[in-house]
């Protein structure tokens, strides 16, 4: 959970980050994910706490995304509930305080099932904005990462709400699950989105 920003670590890593992404020629997105704000801590929107840390972070993200540019490269932020960046809401904010047209998302359905009530259209708004995504499903109570299709999430419009927004990237299912059920859990959601896609004639020019 976050209680402080080392630029100086954070940056460096990137960078080694970056550098093994373009020696490889991985990419062209790389994504750093924004974990949880620390409960126990009194960082609340307002305080000086709060404040100082946003700030961190503002200047964080647009240090990478500058250094990023030059080689092509995007940076997708992961947002976990209860985050600095605040949501969607907040990484809109972010996004024109950085300035920089390679900031996006990763959006990941099953932290943002848990922390926004309009998961399945979120798309569109973040139209141009969604570097990647990680494909998980809960209730939208606690922050599962389960199979798609046997949560709460509405796949249909949610599928159709990206392919509107004009997303061409890959469609990453990221799901928890204990080693023995690995390859059941993941061969299903798999066969899940096929047969969705299949049955809503939707998505079949995507990757």
């Amino acid at each position: 959970a976050e209680d402080r920003i080392d630029k100086g670590e954070v940056i460096e890593t990137f960078k080694r980050v970056l550098e093994i992404a373009e020696k490889f020629q991985m990419g062209p997105v790389i994504t750093v994910p924004v974990g949880s704000l620390n409960k126990n801590l009194n960082i609340e929107p307002g305080n000086r706490e709060y404040v100082d840390l946003r700030k961190q972070m503002e200047e964080t993200a647009g240090i990478m995304c500058e250094i990023a540019q030059p080689s092509g490269f995007g940076v997708a932020l992961e947002i976990l509930p209860g985050s600095i960046i605040g949501g969607i809401a907040g990484f809109k904010s972010l996004m024109k305080q950085v300035g920089m047209n390679n900031l996006g998302v990763n959006l990941d359905t099953g932290h943002v099932n848990v922390s926004e009530k309009n998961v399945e259209t979120l798309p569109l708004i973040l139209k141009g904005r969604i570097f990647g995504t990680h494909l998980s499903d809960n209730e939208g109570i606690n922050n599962l990462s389960l199979r798609p299709g046997i949560g709460a999430i509405d796949w249909s419009v949610f599928f159709k709400s990206l392919i509107s927004a004009g997303y061409t990237g890959s469609l990453d299912i990221e799901i928890h699950c204990g080693t023995e059920k690995t390859e059941s859990e993941y061969s299903a959601a798999y066969s899940y989105i096929k047969e969705l896609f299949k049955k809503e004639a939707i998505y079949a020019k995507q990757q």
